[in-house]
């Protein structure tokens, strides 16, 4: 694990991104990973680009989240459901 940087720890029950940089390989040796059976296909990995400094572990810029709420009561208003949150 240490040819692979990341900046920050991730949360197991979240959809969640991630930075990652590899110290030794290259984006054509991940796709090829990729494609092998044993891959889990819950990990997409994309957007490859050719960094001269890897990131590590607080080096975040910051981060941003959505809230997805299920199971609300549809007879309430948005001013009572507004006025829950809050």
């Amino acid at each position: 694990m240490r040819n692979f940087g990341i900046c920050g720890n991730k949360d197991k029950r979240g959809i969640t991104t991630q930075k990652v940089t590899i110290s030794r390989g290259n984006a054509e040796m991940i796709i090829r990973a990729m494609k092998a059976p044993d891959w889990d296909n819950k990990i997409k990995l994309g957007s490859f680009e050719r960094v001269y400094t890897g990131v590590d572990l607080g080096r975040l810029k910051g981060n941003r989240f959505s809230v997805a709420m299920r199971f609300i009561d549809m007879a309430l208003s948005d001013q009572d459901i507004a006025s829950n949150v809050k």
